[in-house]
């Protein structure tokens, strides 16, 4: 795997979290019309499980003390706006990110713990199994995804509806496979899709699958999409049976998967794009606020103009100083008493 950042990628990574706050403050209109709806079920396909995928290429770390150092750079503006976002005055409620924004970062989280485990695994098996010592270079990959979605396989029949929102357990194994698919990527694999016949096939797959999504579009769709279901919950909502409904399951996952490998297939990216790649943890962040304001605006234009405004706000914002102390205000005030 790459240790090289590839600074295209950071511009995708803006582009998605641009789309997740319009998501998120539009989410009220979602269903306004047909033709928003379509879009709305088309951007939600991809939008996160692309930037879970994402997080996973970028994830290089091997050793345990580099992912616990990396993840203590999330608890701190997890927890505290998280404790904004609920702010309630049942404690309980805080174990629950539904529908905070922050579950995100809880899952990040377990994501990088859970990679490590499976390669340690995967690591174990090798030492133990002499005469396949060539897996981790020729199967490593094809063991961390099985593992994932086996995984993620038996989270949605296990947990229980009670519990799929609880401490962002849910989500974090359905976008588990997603999280392992972006870490054995490559930079070849990336360019590979960018190549003429690749890319012409990708296009008309992702053609096809826009298509078959905007017939489909609706509550019904997105409850799929939005992967904090368990399948007997999903069973219900869609009115189908057990198997049907896992089936369904599996097909929106593929089709996810061909509009994520279709927006990598792009071959150039905006600079400006690419500059603004460091601002998606302040934006994720400090729009849950605003989030939580608008949810219940149900104009489409007010909708969409507290949306696009809130981007170019919290992306000049993160750009300053003072981003710094609003995604880690304690640790701000410690280092400058320490000093």
């Amino acid at each position: 795997m790459t240790t090289v950042r590839n600074h295209q990628l950071d511009g995708i990574k803006y582009l998605l979290i641009c789309l997740v706050v319009i998501c998120h403050l539009m989410q009220g209109v979602r269903y306004a019309n047909p033709i928003f709806q379509c879009i709305y079920s088309v951007v939600y396909s991809f939008h996160m499980p692309l930037f879970v995928l994402l997080s996973g290429f970028f994830f290089h770390k091997t050793e345990a003390r580099d992912i616990h150092r990396s993840n203590l750079r999330l608890l701190e503006p997890l927890v505290i706006y998280h404790f904004l976002f609920i702010h309630s005055s049942d404690w309980k409620s805080y174990l629950f990110f539904e529908p905070s924004p922050l579950w995100y970062l809880l899952s990040l989280i377990c994501w990088r713990w859970i990679i490590y485990g499976i390669e340690k695994t995967l690591l174990a098996i090798k030492k133990r199994i002499c005469y396949i010592q060539a897996l981790p270079q020729r199967g490593g990959g094809i063991f961390i995804i099985t593992t994932s979605v086996i995984l993620s396989i038996i989270a949605t029949f296990m947990i229980n509806e009670k519990y799929c929102s609880f401490m962002s357990i849910m989500r974090t194994f359905q976008f588990l496979p997603f999280f392992s698919i972006g870490h054995v990527l490559t930079n070849k694999f990336l360019y590979r899709l960018q190549s003429g016949g690749t890319c012409r096939i990708l296009m008309l797959l992702v053609l096809v699958t826009i298509i078959l999504l905007c017939i489909f579009s609706g509550p019904c769709l997105n409850a799929i999409l939005f992967s904090k279901y368990n399948l007997y919950s999903l069973s219900s909502i869609l009115g189908l049976s057990l198997f049907a409904s896992f089936c369904i399951k599996i097909i929106v996952a593929v089709a996810s998967l061909v509009l994520c490998f279709g927006v990598l297939s792009l071959k150039k990216i905006p600079e400006w794009l690419s500059s603004n790649g460091g601002t998606t943890l302040f934006i994720l962040c400090v729009h849950s606020l605003i989030y939580y304001f608008a949810q219940g605006v149900n104009n489409v234009f007010l909708a969409f103009a507290i949306a696009v405004s809130s981007i170019v706000l919290l992306t000049l914002m993160a750009k300053t100083k003072f981003a710094n102390w609003m995604l880690y205000p304690i640790s701000t005030v410690k280092s400058f008493f320490l000093k």
